[in-house]
Formats: C-alpha cells, structure tokens, sequence
C-alpha cells in the first residue's frame, strides 16, 4: 500500500468483524480514526504497518473487541498517553502494544487474558498498586522492559491466573528479587529469564518453582551451582535452557 492511507470507503463495511492490515507500509501515517466506526469488529491487526503518531482513543468503542495488536511498529512513533479507552472494551482478551511508547500511559487498563508488552517504553512504577488488573490474565510479556524493579515483581507475585511470564532482557541482576514471584505463582508453567545477567546459585530460583513447571529459559545469565543438585527438583519439566552461565 506505499505510503497511502487506509481508504476511507471501509467505513461502508458495516458489518465487517476482521481486519488485518499488519505488515503493510503507512509510513507513519495515524491510525485512521474512521475504524472505530466498524463497531461490529472483533478482531483487529494493525501490527508491523507503519503507522506512527497517537493511537486514537476512539479505538475504544470497539465494544465487541476480542483482539487488538497494534505491536511491531518500533520504526515509527506509535504512542498511547493514556489508556483508559481500553477499560471501554469488556470483551477485550488479547492485546499486543509492543514497541509501543507507553512512557505516560499509567493508567490502568481492563481486565486481559493475553498482554504483550515486548519493548514498549514502559514507565517506571514506583507505587505498589499495579498499572495492570492481573485478576485474568495468563500471558504476560514485559520483555525488554529497563525499569522492571521489586515493587513490580510483587505485584506480579499476585496474578494466580498466570501462565507464561516472559522477563527477558529487563536486567535483572538481583536473584533474592527473584525468589518470591515463581514461588507464589501457582499456576505458572514458563518462565523466561535469559539476558538478564542474573547472579547467584542457581538452585536459589529452581528450589522456588512450582511442580507443575513445564518450560524455564535461564539461559545468558551469570548463574553458579552444580547441576547435579538442581536435577531432583525438576519434577515434569520438559524445556529447560542453562546454556552460556557459571554452572558446572
């Protein structure tokens, strides 16, 4: 599509559920507000497009709005300020804003089953209260994210329903932070910690996870121990990555 702009006349799809319009090139063009006319859309797939600017909170009448992943336009500008439109959308269960700049948008948001929020310019939280309702939510990404810090892994320790939990390259560097969050997750079967150039003994994190665990990426880190003492407590794992560590 070049540098053009969505053509205005898919207003007159009325009833239209799914739109995709990921990969495509706007050139950092807005996203056109007129698609928060199509208010019977269910599915919504912006990702890697091109588009640049604000999001339009306008996006927020998309009551019947299951999906939405505007993700993947880390070339352009794409910024939400606020994100109080969201909590508009009750049936909203997945939502991808990675590489999304989210710096001033602290305000919570609805109640999701699926958050990626890989690269998104997250700003620092320094309050106990999370920015997120993490009563339904079962993957969480907050790879990349610089100013993840022990408030948030406590409010993290809280969201029973999760899943997956990726934490990939946020710099975690302090193992004792790390302790408690698998542990209170009872429900959590991947867990993925590689670059974080995490130090200290590696059955320290092992001996805290539940035995449910299914998939654990340890890998690129600065973690020390013998491997031979961390195997009984494996219980049914099946992936496990320890590759470029201290181990023995």
């Amino acid at each position: 599509m070049g540098a053009s702009n969505v053509n205005p006349a898919l207003r007159d799809l009325k009833h239209l559920k799914y739109l995709d319009l990921s990969m495509n090139n706007f050139s950092g063009s807005h996203v056109p507000h007129m698609i928060a006319s199509l208010m019977h859309l269910e599915y919504l797939n912006l990702s890697n497009a091109g588009f640049g600017g604000l999001i339009p909170p306008q996006l927020g009448n998309l009551s019947n709005l299951h999906f939405l992943d505007l993700g993947g336009c880390g070339f352009t500008d794409l910024r939400a300020d606020d994100l109080d439109w969201l909590s508009g959308i009750p049936s909203l269960k997945h939502v991808d804003m990675s590489f999304v700049n989210l710096s001033k948008a602290t305000n919570s948001i609805s109640s999701l089953e699926v958050l990626h929020l890989r690269w998104a310019s997250l700003p620092y939280i320094p309050s106990p209260r999370s920015p997120f309702n993490l009563t339904s939510i079962v993957k969480l990404d907050l790879s990349s994210y610089s100013n993840l810090n022990t408030t948030i892994l406590r409010w993290l320790s809280h969201a029973s329903s999760l899943v997956y939990l990726d934490l990939s390259h946020c710099s975690l560097v302090n193992i004792e932070s790390l302790q408690v969050t698998p542990g209170a997750l009872s429900n959590l079967k991947e867990l993925d910690l590689q670059y974080n150039d995490i130090k200290g003994a590696i059955f320290r994190i092992i001996m805290n996870l539940s035995r449910t665990f299914k998939h654990l990426d340890l890998s690129w880190n600065s973690l020390s121990g013998d491997i031979a003492q961390i195997l009984w407590s494996l219980g049914p794992l099946e992936y496990l990555a320890l590759d470029f560590n201290d181990l023995k």
